[in-house]
């Protein structure tokens, strides 16, 4: 079901237990959070039925330019967290 709302080029990867990252090239802020409403949608139906959903996503969006993965990683990796509290 995860692979059904993503695009094939689109990468998907785990931040911490319950953190999961997207990668979405050429995706504006909006976009990448329209998708992860539907990533976490199909999560949850997935993993509790329906229920209260364990898994938060964190957004990153590049900048033009910009070259190093690791503060996209690093932020959405912060932005996961908060969403946790």
């Amino acid at each position: 079901q995860l692979r059904g709302q993503l695009r094939a080029a689109d990468l998907v990867g785990l931040l911490g237990d319950c953190e999961i990252g997207l990668l979405l090239d050429d995706t504006s802020k909006a976009q990448a959070e329209v998708v992860a409403a539907r990533v976490r949608s199909a999560l949850t139906r997935e993993k509790t039925g329906g229920g209260p959903s364990p898994v938060t996503i964190g957004i990153a969006c590049r900048v033009p330019g910009d070259t190093a993965a690791r503060p996209l990683v690093e932020a959405a990796r912060e932005q996961a967290y908060r969403n946790v509290s």
